[in-house]
């Protein structure tokens, strides 16, 4: 009796084993034989690719708006910076032009209001905090009794995507 418990024991782990948590040589969660798997099993070699991130910031004086754009993975600055003046333009504005452009870090603008009229600024920093220090302080040292209005802020990171090779 014991000898049959055993056997049915036995033969019902068998049947219950999943073969997809067997050891191979394929990533975590990859069934071996698939295609993300390279020959015999093993894992495909990655290299990592990394798209620097970019943004530009425009300005139409007529509207007092500013326009920007963001992107990374194949793009460069000067195709961001075409990018915001085609969505400046396509706003119906003839007086669109570049503030600034950015890259891998972040940037802020405002509106600097005193009694010469309105200034757009722009700045960078490492991050949202430190570039809006920075227009601030330009603020400050182009009139400091002029009103700041700071109007956005903007922030891009490389993109890294794995390629397999």
């Amino acid at each position: 009796m014991r000898n049959l418990l055993l056997s049915i024991f036995f033969m019902i782990s068998i049947s219950s084993f999943d073969v997809s948590r067997a050891q191979s040589a394929c990533a975590s969660g990859v069934v071996a034989g698939s295609q993300s798997c390279g020959e015999d099993g093993a894992a495909p070699n990655y290299r990592a690719v990394r798209y620097p991130g970019y943004g530009a910031f425009v300005y139409s004086p007529s509207v007092g708006v500013f326009f920007s754009t963001i992107g990374a993975n194949d793009t460069t600055r000067r195709d961001r910076e075409q990018d915001a003046l085609s969505n400046c333009r396509a706003a119906g504005n003839t007086d669109c032009y570049l503030l600034g452009s950015w890259q891998n870090s972040c940037a802020t603008v405002a509106k600097l209001t005193n009694a010469d009229g309105v200034h757009p600024l722009f700045a960078t920093g490492d991050n949202t905090r430190v570039s809006r220090r920075e227009v601030r302080r330009l603020c400050g040292s182009m009139d400091p009794d002029g009103v700041c209005d700071i109007r956005k802020s903007h922030c891009i990171r490389p993109y890294v995507q794995l390629v397999p090779y």
